[in-house]
């Protein structure tokens, strides 16, 4: 019996001894938690304050369309726990939920990334491709505001995000250089592309879009043969295909016009080795 109380006294001692112990560890800071739409705007943050502070999480998770994508209960959780939310501004997804993201999370600075860019439109002013982050020129202005932005939430690390900035200025001013170069040298500088996720591409390196779908949908057969008209009159010979999709319209428009079909992903992580590849593949 002396025993078994002598025992539960060096139990219960040792528990109040660890409860000490760890009372007496600093507690480690959690991340800070920047959210984002797409992953090229996880690539820019990360490039512009890093990851060992700061834990940057997607609400388009990779395979998703961000024209159609409706966030988890999950995705809504981890946004009411973020510090900050970048929005692009004219993504399909974001028209339909930022209005609920801001009634939800009234404290939460929400910033678009994409404020300033002009917009390309049609005649009727609407505008024709939400994908801003697809040119150097654009990452460059969504960068300088996405690093203003960071400073006024992380003033401690102000040093560090202007000298990441300065350097990735230079990196992007480097691939305009690099792109211009190719888009003069091309032998071709027409394209065709499924779904038109290229519009700023084409228009800062003076290529023509030829797009496939027409206003979100597949086209008519008259529209599809007017396409392959002008496709064969073209000096196209690339068709690119984004990698989430699989349509069967796109070879038999290959076997037709003599394109070869390249797969492409705008919505890479590896934003700057993926849109490298596909300037290549465009101008080649």
């Amino acid at each position: 019996m002396y025993k078994t109380i002598e025992i539960t006294l060096l139990f219960l001692l040792g528990c109040v001894v660890a409860v000490l112990f760890w009372s007496c560890v600093p507690s480690h800071k959690t991340k800070s938690i920047v959210t984002v739409s797409v992953l090229p705007q996880k690539w820019l943050v990360e490039k512009l304050i890093g990851s060992a502070s700061v834990r940057v999480q997607v609400m388009v998770p990779a395979g998703s369309s961000p024209e159609s994508y409706d966030p988890t209960p999950q995705d809504l959780m981890a946004l009411s726990k973020s510090d900050v939310y970048f929005s692009i501004g004219d993504l399909g997804f974001e028209k339909a939920w930022l209005p609920r993201f801001r009634d939800q999370n009234t404290t939460l600075p929400m910033v678009e990334m994409g404020e300033g860019i002009e917009r390309l439109t049609d005649v009727d002013g609407e505008e024709t491709d939400p994908h801003l982050w697809t040119t150097p020129e654009n990452m460059k202005q969504m960068a300088r505001l996405t690093a203003a932005t960071l400073v006024k939430l992380f003033p401690e690390s102000k040093d560090s995000i202007a000298t990441r900035l300065e350097l990735l200025t230079e990196e992007l001013d480097s691939m305009h250089r690099s792109f211009s170069k190719l888009s003069v040298m091309a032998s071709s500088r027409t394209f065709v592309i499924y779904h038109p996720a290229l519009s700023y591409l084409a228009r800062d390196y003076n290529l023509t879009q030829l797009a496939i779908e027409y206003d979100h949908k597949e086209p008519s057969v008259s529209q599809l043969q007017a396409l392959v008209e002008k496709t064969q009159q073209s000096d196209a010979k690339v068709l690119l295909m984004q990698q989430e999709l699989d349509v069967r319209l796109v070879e038999s428009f290959a076997q037709e016009t003599g394109l070869r079909v390249v797969r492409i992903n705008v919505l890479s992580p590896d934003w700057e080795t993926e849109m490298r590849r596909v300037m290549l593949e465009l101008t080649r």
